[in-house]
């Protein structure tokens, strides 16, 4: 395992407690949006690997729905509760508390250049 650098680089998010707002109950969802099983998640990178590259496949039959090549498919994670709610237990905040998460570097990419 790689030794952890000596000084810690600057933090590229800003995280933010909000009071006052109500934790959303529900998963969220775009308007328009059907939610479909995903049959496979399969690891192709291999052990070790420096990204995590994986093959999906999700069943959309008798959903009315077709996919062609060059389609798009969005994926919206969630967290499972019980994981969120320990996670909140070890920071010691309550389990409905909100956060703001902005980016510092807002004219860099995501990605590696």
């Amino acid at each position: 395992m790689p030794q952890p650098p000596d000084e810690l680089m600057p933090s590229v998010y800003n995280v933010n407690v909000l009071q006052g707002i109500d934790a959303p109950t529900d998963q969220w969802t775009p308007p328009n949006t059907q939610l479909v099983p995903m049959t496979m998640n399969r690891l192709e990178s291999g052990e070790g690997y420096e990204r995590d590259i994986r093959h999906y496949e999700f069943d959309i039959a008798g959903r009315g729905m077709d996919y062609s090549l060059g389609d798009c498919l969005a994926v919206y994670p969630h967290n499972q509760p019980h994981l969120a709610h320990k996670f909140m237990e070890d920071l010691k905040m309550p389990s409905d508390t909100v956060f703001e998460i902005q980016r510092t570097d807002t004219g860099k990419s995501a990605y590696r250049e």
